[in-house]
């Protein structure tokens, strides 16, 4: 009965545990900002790609380029406000 004592007394004493806790909540944390930033990023990215798609389906409108569609430049124009 006395180990059982001894064991729970150590138990209770012990701080790894919440060490633990607080690095598992940290690291949920760091994965949850990141998934946020990988969803709002990939929708940036897929709206470009879209606009791109549709600039190589259709790059003219009535004889003359689209404003989505820049001509040779680089970082200008299309939906995202300039992202690329």
């Amino acid at each position: 009965m006395k180990r059982i004592a001894t064991l729970v007394n150590a138990f209770v004493r012990d701080e790894d545990a919440a060490s633990m806790i607080e690095y598992a909540l940290l690291a949920v944390l760091i994965a949850m900002v990141v998934a946020v930033a990988a969803l709002t990023l990939g929708h940036a990215v897929s709206t470009e790609f879209a606009n791109i798609a549709n600039c190589v389906n259709q790059p003219t409108t009535g004889g003359a380029i689209s404003g989505n569609c820049t001509a040779g430049v680089t970082g200008g124009g299309g939906a995202a406000g300039g992202f690329f």
